[in-house]
């Protein structure tokens, strides 16, 4: 935050906002990020535009779940960009509070036509798994895998990659752990391209489950699965 304000080039501030809207947590922090949304506070040389504030409001309907309604109905209000306005519509119920808003939401992306403006996708699968709803997100993991093989026949060629992405980079649990090995280990026809794409996504999983549970040094022990990994 100190180095925001005080930076002077206009390029390296929105750097350094990027990194300070991904690690804000504290109270006071995701005040700052409030009053910078709500045009309140312009720190330093920051200059944002549509796009960053509708990112930006994503960040603190989650952040701020008892206003989370009230901040995209205003970020929908003040967008004037037709593809923004239907990008806030798109991604609104990936940070709704409500859990089970939030199911039904990921229970849709089952269906291709829900899937068809793939960066909106990734984006609200981010939102899902955001790192303070990675308990309430663990559940998405296996349906997540399972959808594999469809994404690769109806996506993009990179949309697998950056769903196993979205998907898995802020998970560390025993239970994604073991949900991610469970599902290779039971599927051994799994496309070996698929099979390496989920062995890399799952990769820091891995490792920073390991050092959480004082394992960082139990390579000489790891199970066949770890072993492919590495």
């Amino acid at each position: 935050w100190q180095r925001l304000r005080a930076e002077t080039g206009g390029g390296r501030a929105r750097l350094f906002f990027a990194g300070f809207a991904g690690l804000a947590g504290s109270p006071e922090a995701v005040s700052q990020l409030h009053a910078i949304w709500s045009r309140e506070l312009t720190p330093g040389q920051l200059r944002l535009a549509e796009d960053d504030f509708v990112a930006l409001a994503q960040t603190l309907a989650i952040r701020m779940p008892e206003a989370a309604d009230e901040i995209m109905a205003a970020q929908l209000a003040r967008t004037l960009n037709p593809d923004n306005r239907r990008r806030i519509s798109f991604v609104a119920p990936s940070v709704a509070p409500q859990r089970r808003v939030r199911d039904a939401f990921f229970a849709s992306l089952a269906d291709p036509a829900n899937r068809e403006t793939e960066v909106w996708v990734i984006e609200a699968l981010r939102n899902l798994h955001h790192p303070v709803r990675v308990d309430a997100s663990e559940g998405y993991i296996q349906q997540s895998l399972a959808l594999l093989p469809e994404l690769q026949v109806t996506g993009d060629i990179f949309f697998p990659t950056a769903w196993l992405y979205a998907t898995l980079e802020n998970h560390h649990s025993d239970r994604a752990v073991e949900t991610v090995s469970a599902f290779l280990e039971t599927r051994p026809d799994l496309d070996p391209q698929l099979r390496m794409k989920i062995l890399q996504a799952a990769d820091f999983a891995f490792r920073a489950n390991r050092i959480r549970a004082g394992k960082a040094d139990a390579a000489g022990t790891a199970s066949g699965l770890e072993q492919e990994r590495e």
